[in-house]
């Protein structure tokens, strides 16, 4: 079970980078967006899978003060925080003139 949510974390992590290299200047508040989307879905995906499998989802990590979670849960919120950052951001659009 942590292998398998290990894995799908460093796959999620090769994917993220590859699509936002950190040097490419071409990476647009869009393409965050996307990638909360895509992180809020495979987060959701993943704890769906273990739900049909095994009956339930197992959290494991443990840190500190702060409920157990798993790295599914982690790339839902972790999204959702993008999104919300994202969300707040003004727009890079120039605003249309009314009359």
């Amino acid at each position: 079970m942590f292998a398998r949510d290990l894995s799908l974390a460093r796959a999620l992590g090769r994917a993220l980078a590859r699509v936002h290299d950190p040097l490419a200047a071409r990476v647009t508040p869009l393409a965050w967006g996307w990638t909360a989307v895509v992180g809020i879905l495979g987060g959701a995906l993943s704890n769906g899978v273990d739900r049909l499998v095994q009956g339930s989802v197992v959290d494991f990590i443990k840190v500190g003060w702060w409920p157990v979670f798993n790295v599914a849960d982690s790339c839902i919120v972790v999204a959702i925080v993008l999104l919300l950052l994202f969300s707040f951001r003004p727009s890079s659009r120039p605003s249309s003139a009314r009359s």
